[in-house]
């Protein structure tokens, strides 16, 4: 892997970033605000330390934090992961939901900066996610997509440090779904609203080439997946992609106080970064978008 911060591979930077945020600093959310401060300095030094201008985006007494990397052309893309833990169980420390995602989202912050895309690329990390369960307005994602200047495509990274290879460790919200994406855990999901599926289509089988399995949901009238951080840009209007594990569909642990660092798989970890990697030049190309080069 290329080198991330001196002295660590790609790997061992995403430890280090989820040990960062669910171990030493651990639960962060609204009630604990100091917690959550910590989590944001942590994003933004590590956002300045790949050479980016880091902009803070206050709203309701929390704050997301905002850099963007120049593109070689025109448009925007994003990508955004959130950085609070669940805040109605107490000691939950949120690895897999969702340090982890935040994790792969500076890795990615540190490979586009490294290897810039036809299109600007604004990594956003949002505050209170979780607390969009009691009103979408809460939410960090919710208030970036209202009042932000609108991007050309969403990549949204949210639990992806969990694999289970046994079968049966892998459940779904409808019963017909275990017999077309089977009953093991151990791939990455594809998440999109019926509207994006052909774009959703090309970004699992970008991600394909990570070596890994890779599932696409994206069938009509599926409601189950639009909320959070996906569901505010798919309000706005933006085509927007959830790359995950399927969190409470296969982590026994989700929103648990037992939803530890040292219990994630970083290598399948790293592999989801490989695969959202790879999936960038489709989110860029989307008709209507920039054009990748």
């Amino acid at each position: 892997m290329a080198e991330v911060v001196a002295g660590m591979n790609e790997v061992e930077q995403v430890r280090a970033d989820v040990e960062q945020l669910a171990t030493v600093i651990g639960p962060r959310h609204p009630g604990l605000p100091a917690a959550l401060e910590r989590a944001r300095d942590h994003i933004s030094s590590r956002l300045s330390a790949c050479g980016l201008e880091v902009r803070i985006e206050a709203f309701s007494g929390m704050a997301n934090v905002i850099a963007t990397v120049p593109g070689r052309g025109p448009g925007t893309l994003l990508i955004g992961a959130h950085y609070d833990s669940v805040p109605d169980v107490v000691g939950a420390p949120g690895a897999d939901d969702n340090a982890s995602g935040v994790a792969a989202l500076l890795a990615l912050a540190a490979r586009v900066t490294r290897e810039p895309l036809s299109c600007s690329v604004r990594i956003v990390a949002f505050a209170n996610e979780e607390g969009m369960r009691w009103g979408r307005e809460r939410g960090g994602s919710w208030h970036h997509a209202g009042h932000a200047p609108r991007p050309d495509a969403a990549l949204i990274l949210d639990a992806l440090g969990w694999c289970d290879l046994r079968p049966g460790s892998q459940a779904w919200p409808a019963w017909w779904m275990p017999w077309v994406h089977g009953t093991r855990g151990d791939f990455l999901c594809v998440q999109a609203a019926w509207r994006d599926r052909a774009l959703a289509r090309r970004c699992a089988s970008a991600a394909r080439r990570a070596q890994m399995p890779v599932r696409g949901c994206w069938w009509p009238g599926q409601t189950w997946q639009m909320m959070g951080d996906q569901e505010s840009f798919h309000h706005h209007g933006v085509p927007v992609i959830t790359l995950t594990d399927t969190d409470r569909f296969r982590n026994p642990r989700f929103h648990k106080p037992s939803d530890r660092s040292d219990t994630l798989d970083y290598g399948f970890l790293v592999r989801a970064v490989e695969a959202a990697w790879l999936m960038l030049p489709e989110l860029a190309r989307r008709p209507g978008g920039p054009t990748a080069g």
